[in-house]
């Protein structure tokens, strides 16, 4: 019930819903939403930020669940054993070479401004090697050309022959999920409540969801977003690549 036993108990709050971190958050909204999948587990992939991703337990929730997955990582996370070689930015600075970084686009952009440069490469994974031949794990990087210094890095799970096209609209629909909490907050007031109790907290937030919900039903039916959605696995048709069009990750 957290810290505050007596006024949780005053706000209602039920006795089981005790502190829990964003992963574990995250962990049981799946859980939740995973028999309503459509398509079931692998039809979808998950997206999340360095919270999520950086946390090995969080990782092998969804890999437990045959959940895809590109996830956000810090800079140091150790990425491979071999020492000098662990932690992602090390891994790039030693084996990326310039030819090797691709441009793609993350998803529509009516301005161009969500394609980057992506260097994939698939990593040995840990188990049963002929799961391997099913499940790949990749290390991702991205930076945009003016500023090649500055990089993003992920680490990813999936189909083994998931091609880099697909990989790369995994993150790039993080912004989906921004706009939509945006959405949510401007036009339903997700964020605008002053609520003294549990019971009146959770029917406001879960009756603007809903409203946001129904919003962004209206606007993916009139086409107003980018043209009609096209793609089986992650809701986009897979971009076209500026060079090395069909490219899959290697394996470094």
């Amino acid at each position: 019930m957290g810290d505050a036993p007596e006024r949780c108990r005053a706000a209602h709050v039920p006795p089981e819903r005790g502190f829990l971190t964003k992963p574990r958050l995250a962990e049981a909204m799946i859980a939740r939403a995973l028999p309503d999948l459509p398509g079931g587990p692998g039809a979808v992939s998950v997206a999340a930020d360095e919270v999520y991703g950086r946390e090995q337990a969080f990782r092998s929730f969804l890999e437990e669940r045959r959940l895809p997955y590109v996830v956000n990582i810090q800079a140091n996370t150790p990425v491979m054993a071999r020492s000098g070689w662990r932690h992602a930015a090390r891994l790039v600075e030693r084996v990326a070479r310039e030819q090797d970084w691709v441009e793609l686009a993350a998803g529509p952009s009516q301005l161009d401004t969500r394609t980057w440069q992506w260097w994939v490469r698939r990593l040995p994974g840990p188990g049963d090697l002929a799961d391997e031949d099913v499940w790949a794990r990749w290390f991702i990087a991205r930076r945009r050309s003016e500023e090649p210094g500055k990089r993003d890095y992920y680490l990813g799970w999936g189909p083994a022959d998931t091609p880099v096209e697909e990989i790369v609209l995994v993150p790039g629909a993080r912004w989906r999920v921004e706009e939509a909490i945006k959405l949510a907050k401007s036009a339903c007031g997700l964020a605008d409540y002053e609520v003294r109790s549990f019971h009146g907290w959770y029917r406001h937030i879960t009756l603007a969801q809903l409203a946001a919900a129904f919003l962004g039903g209206c606007d993916a039916a009139t086409g107003r977003d980018s043209g009609p959605l096209a793609s089986t696995r992650f809701g986009q048709p897979p971009p076209t690549a500026a060079s090395g069009s069909g490219q899959r990750g290697g394996r470094s």
